[in-house]
């Protein structure tokens, strides 16, 4: 048990001056940050993959110790870019909220471009056809006013209901969250067609 003790001591210490050697050649020699003049910020980042290597390890039954581990690392170079927000959507969650079954709600998502001088031409992405939510409006040009996309929601089924719609411009993409949750009626009206004949 003592020596196990020790060889686990001298292994966490090959370990911990390894990873210290790897935060220095990170710091000395990792990534870079910079910005552009059209204020996007770019960044080079260094990310290091640290594996345990044993090499040449005896069989038990030879009686020949084991060769002691060591440690090899590897660097992953990962490019990143963040521009300036070109399009919004507000809300970025539209929540319907509970539905009776077949009935309908509409709500309306706003987008705004805050680059008035660029245009944003709107394209979306197809919705589900099992999600029951759909677009009302066509999507059309973005300029200097707001635009309101209206979204309706018919629940088939008492269940609850989740869906993503993607907006794309030429130099954006945004994403709205929808949710809403399909329930029975507690309530049943005769005639089922709410009309009443009186006649004459």
């Amino acid at each position: 048990e003592v020596k196990a003790a020790r060889l686990a001591k001298e292994e966490a210490g090959r370990l911990k001056k390894h990873v210290q050697d790897t935060e220095l050649a990170i710091r000395t020699k990792g990534g870079r940050r910079w910005e552009a003049a059209d204020g996007s910020v770019h960044a080079l980042w260094k990310i290091a993959l640290c594996t345990q290597v044993h090499e040449g390890l005896e069989a038990k039954t030879t009686g020949k110790p084991k060769k002691k581990a060591g440690y090899k690392t590897t660097y992953i170079g990962v490019r990143t870019c963040c521009v300036p927000a070109v399009l919004t959507a507000a809300p970025q969650v539209l929540d319907f909220g509970e539905i009776t079954l077949s009935e309908r709600k509409i709500l309306h998502i706003t987008l705004e471009n805050l680059v008035p001088s660029e245009p944003q031409n709107i394209r979306l992405d197809p919705l589900p056809e099992t999600a029951c939510f759909a677009v009302l409006n066509a999507a059309r040009p973005v300029k200097d006013k707001p635009f309101q996309l209206a979204v309706e929601f018919k629940p088939q089924y008492a269940q609850i209901y989740k869906a993503s719609l993607r907006i794309f411009s030429q130099s954006a993409r945004v994403e709205v969250q929808l949710q809403g949750k399909g329930v029975r009626p507690i309530l049943a009206i005769e005639p089922d067609n709410g009309v009443l004949q009186f006649g004459a």
